[in-house]
């Protein structure tokens, strides 16, 4: 079990500065926080009793404007900081990794400095920048410590990888990273995973070592009578679910919407058939915010495997109607193989309409095959909101 260092400079951000320095948008106001003069930095703070910390201590911020606690590998020493960053650690191999707060507006979404930064990274790996649609395809959603958080693994063409961790609090949008060369950064990747696994809101305990437990010789006891169990509270049916910016709407059997946020999602639907999951992904952007058909197209093909296309017409979609309006299926199959995939996209074309949503139904291909119909009768059934 580790000790708490608190790290007692407040972390000094300029938001459109931050936009050059680190890749992040101009969107938000300017805000600036000062550390008092007399509270400064450094790499390793006094103990209670004045003496000096260990490298692998526990860091913690104390002050007004910090909202996490981590504890870093034990083998990972504290390093000078670098610019942004709340910490910084040396790792074996010639790495580092970095912990930097960003700060964000009230009511700023996660997704808003996720997305630069990710395209900033692809570009120092030698990779092509996602488009807004495609961040769920780079980052899983994890659940850490009552926090909820985003992490990444991406490898390049030039021989580096980056492992990253995104995660918002109050205000902020905490950024964990290690990037170096493949081989290296490999080696510690199940640190970086235990190193993430620690984050947690600031105040909360850390976790303690699991220790065996004690086998002790059973005592005799009087039988205990048991009060009845209260019945579980039943869950909403599903078309109950509010989509945004979606009135109305049927699922068929056997469908149901995942209530879980997900950045850059208006809903997540699971579709469960014969032992095989797939999703549909539903996702509302403003109207011609979302890049031109070809983009678009050779994006869908290679979340089915398909390489691009110079075609603009490779996929013809088939019109459906709804209340408001008329809505393309386009129909992407992946090549043939065991993990053959298939995605059907409907995307609406609704007059005058300030957003568009896309319907993404992704999963195996024969799911998707079988499912067809029900797909097309769950979009007839959609109702916007206007």
């Amino acid at each position: 079990m580790r000790t708490t260092t608190p790290l007692s400079a407040v972390v000094a951000l300029i938001a459109g500065s931050l936009v050059t320095a680190a890749g992040c948008e101009r969107q938000d106001p300017v805000q600036v926080y000062k550390a008092p003069k007399e509270a400064k930095a450094q790499p390793l703070l006094a103990s209670a009793a004045g003496s000096p910390k260990s490298a692998a201590d526990e860091h913690e911020f104390d002050n007004a404007v910090s909202e996490l606690a981590w504890t870093a590998p034990s083998e990972w020493t504290d390093a000078p900081l670098v610019a942004f960053s709340a910490a910084t650690y040396a790792v074996p191999g010639g790495l580092s990794a970095t912990v930097s707060p960003i700060v964000r507006g009230p009511g700023a979404v996660i997704s808003g400095s996720v997305l630069p930064n990710v395209n900033r990274w692809q570009g120092q790996l030698g990779l092509p920048p996602s488009a807004e649609a495609e961040l769920d395809n780079v980052a899983r959603h994890v659940h850490v410590n009552d926090l909820e958080a985003m992490t990444l693994d991406l490898t390049g063409t030039n021989g580096k990888r980056m492992l990253g961790a995104v995660v918002p609090a109050a205000g902020k949008v905490y950024f964990f990273k290690l990037m170096g060369d493949a081989d290296k950064v490999a080696a510690q990747a199940a640190n970086f995973e235990a190193w993430v696994k620690t984050i947690r809101p600031a105040g909360a305990a850390a976790q303690p070592k699991a220790e065996a437990p004690k086998v002790e010789p059973p005592k005799a006891e009087a039988p205990k009578v048991e009060a009845p169990k209260p019945e579980a509270p039943k869950a909403p049916a599903a078309d109950a679910v509010k989509i945004p910016g979606i009135a109305a709407y049927t699922l068929p059997a056997g469908w149901q919407v995942d209530a879980t946020p997900r950045p850059m999602r208006a809903a997540t639907i699971i579709v469960t058939r014969d032992g095989a999951t797939a999703q549909i992904i539903v996702s509302r952007l403003g109207a011609g915010a979302f890049g031109d058909k070809l983009s678009n197209l050779n994006r869908w093909r290679g979340q089915v495997g398909l390489p691009p296309t110079e075609n603009a017409d490779a996929h013809p979609a088939r019109e459906l109607k709804i209340a408001q309006g008329p809505v393309d299926v386009l129909d992407f199959e992946g090549p043939a193989g065991a993990e053959r995939k298939r995605q059907l996209v409907a995307v609406t074309k609704l007059p005058d309409a300030k957003s568009t949503f896309f319907f993404r139904f992704l999963g195996p291909h024969e799911l998707i095959g079988k499912s067809s119909g029900d797909f097309d009768a769950f979009v007839k059934s959609l109702k916007i909101e206007e």
